[in-house]
């Protein structure tokens, strides 16, 4: 019995060492959305480093957890930043989460946006430097896909889909 508690203990510790925070220092997410204005085409790119985030090895990949405040959203506008959080219902809906697992480079798991979840899976490019792994991908959605109202006014009307990702750092 003391044998199996022993056993027991030092899988845990094991376990623990594998466990991954994420360097908030380096970590983003981000979002381009197209958009027409004046017979033009732009591309908008919104980016978010307020971020929380953990990551564990398994025994064929990693399991991990992103946690994004929705009103940390920064583009070149601050009028079009107030918008995004108009948009994302930020008042009601201040978190996004990603809970996902990679394997064979990919990125499958549950994402919540605006209160909905969905599931996504989309490739991913992992990397290793010294202490640190890095997880990049990102994968075109569509604003209703998070019951978004797609961004119009007078002058612009932006296209229904658009790319999401991130580019993380996990310190070991």
């Amino acid at each position: 019995m003391v044998r199996k508690i022993i056993l027991l203990l030092a899988s845990t510790v094991v376990l623990m060492a594998d466990d991954m925070t994420l360097d908030t220092t380096k970590s983003e997410v981000f979002y381009e959305a197209k958009k027409d204005q004046f017979f033009s085409t732009y591309t908008v790119l919104g980016i978010n480093k307020m971020l929380t985030g953990s990551l564990q090895r398994l025994p064929n990949g990693y399991r991990g957890e992103l946690t994004v405040h929705a009103r940390a959203f920064v583009t070149d506008s601050t009028r079009r930043d107030s918008s995004v959080k108009e948009y994302l219902h930020t008042d009601t809906y201040r978190l996004m989460t990603y809970r996902y697992e990679l394997h064979n480079g990919e990125a499958s798991g549950t994402m919540r946006i605006n209160g909905v979840r969905k599931e996504l899976t989309f490739p991913v490019h992992m990397s290793e430097v010294g202490n640190q792994l890095s997880v990049e991908g990102n994968i075109t959605v569509k604003y209703s896909d998070f019951n978004i109202e797609t961004p119009s006014n007078l002058v612009l009307s932006a296209h229904d889909d658009l790319v999401i990702g991130a580019k993380l750092y996990f310190d070991k």
